[in-house]
């Protein structure tokens, strides 16, 4: 590599210019470029890993090395051709009649489309085996970030000392033992825990703070048991799994929802309930179509052991919410319930849905015998973060009615 030069002359004016091969730029742009050189598949990391595609981007990050490896593959039989005088360039020109710069970059398209076909078969059996529980999400978001570093030290390797700059790929083979080993004691305590079902209700289309409140809530309860929900685009970077996205892709996602109560029914026996390899539960999402979210909502509430339930932005627009708060009064002890409000939510609108929730509830209610009941409000915070700690707290001490009380005939008290 060419030498970086100093510009003397502007010395004088209290400034460094350096000569980088072909430019002459300001010394603050030599941290950039240093970086450029030797960091920027970092640049991957944040375009594939960020939080609105975590869950599907290490597939395309890994989709995006071996294709762009056939980028470099395609990059070095161009040197090589040159090195010997470009017969196959002179070969292609002739019989093409295109210009050297046409059957560049031409070769190098060819190299990213041929090696896309065994990506492709990558990236569909990394998904069969995370269906199949041999891989859990966290594990291939680790893996795809330790396989783009180890490759990017191969790299540099290379240019050191040749072909051997490859042994560095073992750095990854060491990375997977300890991983494989390390997880074991999790995993075996994991499947010895009960499988604590929590089932996330929400004001549908709320945005960026529904999925930073899920983020945080997903990355704690896993630990404890799975989550369930009924799928929607909000939370779609967050909960599609490899799989439906590969379904997505090839048009089959609709094979996933559900069309009757005899899919729902299978639906919920093939239910994923045990931990993956680190210990972790899953998200369970529900596909479902405007005629069968009910039915699934109302079998949802029925098994599980928490129900939080986002009502920020609640208004009496949101008739799903109202239908939810009747089932959840209806089928399961409201102790078990936890509701999150905030300044976006119509309290006034709340209060008295509730009320006529508790007036026409079942008679087989499990709650039909109180006379007086209380659901938890939680009042969301500033910090998300705090919310969620607020919360994991609540649920820990869920039986004995910790939180915010609302008693649903009487007076309404904070």
């Amino acid at each position: 590599m060419e030498p970086i030069k100093y510009n003397e002359d502007s010395l004088a004016y209290g400034t460094t210019n350096i000569t980088i091969p072909g430019f002459s730029v300001p010394s603050v742009i030599l941290p950039l470029y240093i970086w450029a050189l030797f960091a920027s598949p970092t640049m991957f990391l944040l375009l594939f890993l960020n939080r609105r595609v975590r869950n599907v981007g290490p597939l395309i990050l890994v989709f995006m090395m071996i294709t762009l490896g056939g980028v470099e593959m395609a990059q070095l039989l161009i040197h090589a051709d040159i090195d010997k005088g470009f017969p196959v360039t002179h070969m292609i020109f002739k019989i093409s009649g295109l210009n050297g710069t046409i059957i560049y970059y031409a070769i190098l398209i060819m190299g990213f489309t041929l090696f896309g076909i065994p990506a492709w078969f990558v990236v569909r059996w990394i998904s069969r085996c995370y269906y199949a529980k041999k891989f859990s999400d966290q594990t291939i978001l680790f893996d795809s970030i330790w396989l783009l570093a180890t490759l990017a030290l191969c790299g540099y390797l290379i240019m050191e000392v040749g072909s051997m700059g490859w042994l560095g790929i073992f750095a990854f083979v060491i990375y997977k033992l300890v991983q494989i080993y390390g997880l074991r004691s999790l995993q075996l305590t994991a499947k010895k825990r009960h499988n604590s079902q929590l089932l996330f209700l929400r004001v549908f289309g709320s945005g960026k703070r529904t999925q930073h409140f899920f983020d945080l809530l997903n990355a704690r309860w896993r630990y404890i048991g799975s989550i369930e929900l009924v799928a929607s685009t909000d939370l779609a970077g967050t909960t599609l799994e490899p799989n439906e996205f590969l379904d997505f892709l090839s048009g089959k996602l609709r094979n996933n929802f559900i069309r009757n109560h005899e899919e729902l029914g299978h639906r919920l026996a093939t239910l994923d309930l045990k931990p993956d390899a680190d210990g972790r539960f899953r998200v369970n999402e529900f596909f479902c179509f405007d005629d069968t979210w009910q039915m699934t909502v109302i079998s949802l509430i029925g098994q599980s052991d928490v129900v939080i339930m986002d009502l920020r932005n609640f208004s009496r627009e949101n008739r799903g919410c109202i239908f939810e708060l009747q089932t959840l009064v209806d089928l399961i002890p409201l102790k078990r319930v936890v509701i999150l409000i905030d300044h976006t939510t119509d309290y006034p609108f709340l209060e008295v849905t509730l009320r006529h929730c508790w007036e026409g509830m079942r008679a087989s209610s499990p709650n039909a015998d109180s006379d007086v009941a209380t659901l938890q409000l939680l009042r969301a915070e500033r910090s998300v973060s705090a919310t969620v700690n607020r919360l994991m707290l609540i649920c820990d001490h869920i039986s004995a009615s910790t939180g915010t009380e609302l008693p649903l005939n009487g007076a309404l008290t904070s």
